[in-house]
């Protein structure tokens, strides 16, 4: 499919994208500045060149995967950290949340924290991380009865983005206590449920039957007045 799209690499991102498609140069710069400016900050090691394909959809980057259509999984976003590939339907040459997925360091990490950092960092799809932590306060709001397990576990607010703005939401409170040292610490932790849960215990020197507690005020902190 992609063998004739046009090529075109700035820094360390080669961007492959259909002829009908308008090339932003200042978007282009923009990503390449932004994978460079986050690698800096939390002083990750050098990230590797990648390829950026750039389609208009979901359904467009899904003919990308030999899918005549999504059933499920449906995404606007893949990162193939190992082979340095990137695919998008945004149809955009920025996709922050995406980038970050392929300048952190790969490595065994919880979920939550791997793609709540992106969303911190790199917002989702068309939201900013702002605009995800607000709309998961206000329907958290709604239902006192859920749990940060719920979270966890992915039993509720999967409309909300909810696992990935509850990670973004841990993170930036790791940032607002202890900067990117303390950041850093949450991206280490392995996908083990009891390993997350000791490490934000440690971070933010709470004790585990606070957990539920600690996290809905901290979710609470985005809701509108």
């Amino acid at each position: 499919i992609t063998e004739n799209w046009k090529r075109k690499t700035l820094g360390k991102i080669t961007f492959i994208y259909p002829y009908h498609h308008k090339f932003n140069d200042d978007l282009a710069m923009q990503a390449s500045r932004f994978c460079d400016e986050i690698s800096k900050e939390y002083k990750f090691s050098e990230w590797k060149p990648f390829d950026f394909y750039i389609t208009a959809s979901g359904d467009e980057l899904g003919k990308l995967l030999n899918l005549d259509f999504f059933f499920a999984g449906y995404t606007t976003g893949i990162g193939m950290n190992d082979n340095r590939i990137l695919l998008s339907g945004m149809g955009s040459e920025y996709y922050p949340h995406e980038f970050i997925h392929l300048v952190v360091p790969k490595q065994d990490r919880h979920g939550i924290i791997e793609e709540g950092f992106a969303t911190w960092k790199g917002g989702q799809g068309w939201k900013t991380f702002e605009e995800s932590a607000k709309l998961l306060a206000i329907e958290l709001a709604k239902n006192d009865t859920i749990t940060f397990f719920d979270i966890l576990n992915k039993k509720w607010g999967w409309q909300y983005a909810a696992f990935y703005t509850t990670g973004a939401i841990i993170c930036k409170a790791a940032y607002r206590k202890g900067g990117v040292v303390l950041v850093k610490k949450l991206l280490e932790v392995p996908p083990d449920d009891e390993k997350l849960i000791e490490t934000m215990c440690s971070i933010f020197k709470i004790n585990e039957v606070d957990i539920d507690s600690f996290w809905k005020k901290e979710v609470s902190e985005f809701k509108p007045n």
